[in-house]
């Protein structure tokens, strides 16, 4: 997981719960493997999965910020039905 990743916006409208991230990546890292990786990590989570599902990424935007490399990424799941 990226050291610093903090948590920009949690929107949930209906079923559908929308999550934005900020983080600071150096200029020689690759975003998708830390990406793919922190998906998986929410995917095995019992926590997590015990009420959501299909928790996946929506893409991300770079930004420069103080001549520092930052990342906007965003995320969705699906919030499970109770029977």
């Amino acid at each position: 997981l990226p050291i610093e990743m903090y948590l920009q916006d949690i929107d949930l409208k209906g079923s559908q719960l929308n999550i934005t991230t900020v983080s600071r990546f150096p200029e020689d890292q690759v975003i998708m493997p830390i990406i793919d990786n922190f998906i998986k990590k929410i995917n095995s989570d019992p926590t997590f999965t015990d009420d959501f599902s299909e928790f996946k990424s929506l893409g991300y935007d770079e930004e420069t910020v103080d001549e520092k490399r930052m990342i906007v990424y965003r995320f969705t799941a699906k919030l499970k039905r109770s029977n």
